[in-house]
């Protein structure tokens, strides 16, 4: 088979350089649909270019998507993601704080979810939600939360005041604290 007749059957094998630059998401396409057909030729060319965010959306579309029915394919697809990993040069620190942005986004929008639809919200899954994005440092979004919380009636927690208090100083507003408890 030539190449241009293999290309042209195969949209997710790159026809043209690795240099060439590819949305994320397309990216993530091609990554998984070659992990499917076993193309471990093709993947290599793609580790460069990989970063956390990429990454993640590879394993978690593998963890719901790639049906590679044998073991052994499953293994070797692993593997394979953990080689491109480690040549990258994206650290084992990075893909778990892309993983852990990605489940507090997911969780901000289910909250979201919940309350609009009036469902009840436990204090203690607020502050999950509100510490760990606090830890991550997305304190606009924790403020955007809180307020959703206090107006939604949830009955507040001194775990909640803490978690709000290190979002003010993570945030720089020292002063802002004592205003806070008013």
């Amino acid at each position: 088979m030539s190449p241009n007749i293999e290309t042209s059957q195969n949209p997710y094998k790159e026809p043209f350089s690795s240099s060439t630059i590819l949305p994320d998401s397309l990216l993530v396409e091609k990554i998984v649909f070659n992990l499917k057909h076993g193309n471990v030729n093709s993947l290599l060319s793609y580790q460069l270019r990989l970063n956390p965010s990429v990454i993640v959306d590879v394993l978690c579309r593998c963890n719901g998507d790639l049906q590679l029915g044998q073991s052994r394919r499953l293994s070797d697809a692993q593997a394979l993601i953990l080689r491109m990993i480690r040549r990258s040069g994206v650290s084992r620190v990075e893909v778990v704080e892309a993983l852990l942005a990605r489940k507090l986004r997911e969780g901000t929008e289910a909250f979201r979810i919940l309350r609009s639809k009036a469902y009840f919200v436990s204090i203690n899954a607020c502050n999950s939600l509100l510490g760990g994005l606090v830890k991550i440092g997305w304190v606009e979004m924790v403020w955007e939360v809180h307020r959703e919380v206090v107006k939604s009636g949830i009955e507040l927690n001194v775990y909640t005041l803490n978690i709000m208090v290190n979002a003010l100083c993570k945030d720089g507003k020292f002063g802002d604290v004592k205003s806070f408890f008013k």
